[in-house]
This record gives structure tokens, C-alpha cells and sequence, in this order.
């Protein structure tokens, strides 16, 4: 979110009652972004938002993400709903 950051509240106070989307964020511990990401996890928490975090080995490189992208699709696809 980077420089967008302070806007979050204004935007998540006009998401209507249950319908907060989901969250996820992963990272590398040797990620150059690790503190910031980090920050902004533990500010969603304190703002009651719920996030789903994951630290792994890695840092932040296609790699990375390539070893990952499971993970995400797995994670995302629990959201859907089939009717």
C-alpha cells in the first residue's frame, strides 16, 4: 500500500458490514519489504481487520513467488462459493 497506507481506514469503513474481503500477505524473511509488510500486518490487527500472514524462507524474487503460487490459489479459491 505503500504511500496509500493512511487512506485505508477511509476505505475500509466504506466496505458494508460483512463484506470485508480477505486478506492475505506472505513474505520472505530476507525480503527487503519485510519491516514495512510487517508494519502493515500488525496495523490491520490492530485495527480488527482480519489477515491472513505467512513468513517463509525467501526473499523477493520470482522464485519466491513462483514456489508459492499454491498457496495463494488455494487460499483465494476458499472464498468462493459455489451456489
Amino acid at each position: 500500500f505503500g504511500a496509500d497506507v493512511e487512506w485505508y481506514p477511509v476505505w475500509q469503513a466504506q466496505i458494508p458490514a460483512g463484506e470485508t474481503p480477505r486478506l492475505y500477505i506472505d513474505i520472505g524473511e530476507k525480503d527487503r519489504y519485510l519491516s514495512p509488510a510487517t508494519n502493515f500486518k500488525d496495523w490491520l490487527v490492530e485495527l480488527g481487520i482480519p489477515v491472513e500472514w505467512h513468513l517463509n524462507p525467501g526473499t523477493h524474487n520470482e522464485e519466491y513467488w513462483s514456489s508459492h503460487v499454491r498457496e495463494y490459489l488455494l487460499w483465494y479459491a476458499q472464498g468462493f462459493k459455489e451456489d
